[in-house]
């Protein structure tokens, strides 16, 4: 009976550890790529919100609202409500602009959180 249970376990032990690194083989590419998306895309909210710390928020958000509704007119969205789509695009500029400061202000914070503990 100890014999059992233990070729038992000794088999689902070793199948464990083999579903365990396939595992990560499997998974780890698409989570670095995941963790690089992820830098990319808060990189650039924080590059906005930088620019429309300096620049204005109002003018840097038309202006990235005319840039998207460029963009989706090219792709094919209807001319007609091109107006519309402008101050939607205008009210998510803004939108991300505070995101962009959030970003900023969490990083700041967690900056000076571990600046302190290195310090004292």
């Amino acid at each position: 009976m100890v014999r059992v249970i233990s070729t038992f376990f000794n088999v689902t032990l070793k199948w464990s550890i083999r579903q365990t690194f396939s595992i990560i083989r499997f998974a780890l590419p698409i989570a670095i790529w995941l963790v690089f998306a992820v830098l990319g895309i808060s990189f650039r909210l924080s590059l906005l919100a930088l620019v429309a710390s300096f620049r204005g928020v109002r003018p840097v958000a038309r202006r990235v609202a005319q840039d998207w509704t460029a963009i989706a007119v090219d792709k094919g969205f209807p001319t007609l409500w091109e107006l519309t789509l402008v101050e939607i695009f205008y009210v998510l500029a803004i939108a991300t602009i505070l995101v962009g400061w959030a970003i900023i202000g969490f990083t700041t914070f967690v900056t000076a959180d571990i600046a302190y503990h290195l310090i004292f």
